[in-house]
């Protein structure tokens, strides 16, 4: 993610405050060279399977309480983690930063619009606002017959993610949720924290936390920074509760 680092803050983070962290590089990251150009990834190889094996592990850990597992996702990850959970009984709850509520096009024609905005005419901004729109086009147009790589993933893949409802298959997510949002964030909005809100309503296992002054990657969006002491506050404070109090703050 650039200059941040936040899933090696919320590593450091939360085992500084008690809590364990197994994370993994995703295998298009650690196998980017092997994986390069595969017209057959789909969510399944690049986020679910590992992730699975991920919670299959730490349930065999000695010094793991495999009645304490908590899936923490992010964007996508987040977007997905109760699809992860569900695949994953063990699973005690799931957290959810930044996690989209709208489809990927949808995100794409919002983020340039904003860019747009606040960059004006800038050339590096138009070339890359331009590229974004095309990429939404692209996805939306996109059907079974279409072989074509778009932001980097196949058609494979975005076809694929297509086929999940995150909104539906969260709201049927039995055990304790917590979302996380940054106020500053343009890639995934306060649009989608409303979104999931109401599509949450009435699910007392549900807690929501959003912090006014923070960005995509829970930093304060003053330069490069690490993960707030807030959220790491907060999501540490949430998991030794067992998910079942709200953190304090806005919700």
């Amino acid at each position: 993610m650039g200059p941040f680092k936040p899933f090696r803050d919320l590593a450091w983070g939360l085992a500084a405050r008690g809590v364990a962290v197994l994370r993994f590089e995703k295998r298009t990251r650690a196998h980017a060279g092997r994986m390069a150009g595969s017209m057959a990834l789909t969510v399944k190889e690049e986020v679910l399977d590992d992730a699975a094996a991920a919670i299959a592990l730490l349930g065999q850990t000695r010094e793991a309480d495999p009645r304490r597992i908590y899936v923490v996702g992010h964007s996508l990850g987040g977007q997905l983690a109760a699809v992860i959970a569900a695949a994953s009984p063990p699973v005690a709850g799931i957290v959810m930063m930044a996690a989209p509520a709208r489809p990927v096009e949808e995100l794409l024609e919002a983020q340039s619009k904003f860019l747009r905005k606040v960059a004006g005419n800038n050339p590096d901004a138009v070339k890359y606002t331009d590229a974004i729109e095309a990429a939404a086009r692209k996805l939306r147009a996109m059907t079974t017959d279409t072989r074509e790589m778009v932001l980097g993933a196949p058609s494979a893949y975005w076809l694929d993610l297509r086929r999940y409802d995150p909104l539906r298959e969260t709201a049927g997510f039995a055990r304790p949720i917590l979302l996380m949002q940054g106020g500053r964030d343009y890639k995934v909005t306060m649009d989608d924290f409303a979104i999931w809100k109401k599509a949450l309503a009435g699910k007392p296992k549900a807690a929501f936390r959003d912090y006014p002054m923070l960005t995509h990657e829970f930093v304060t969006g003053d330069g490069p920074g690490q993960v707030a002491v807030p959220v790491l506050d907060d999501l540490a404070s949430w998991i030794k509760a067992g998910g079942a109090i709200a953190p304090a703050g806005n919700n």
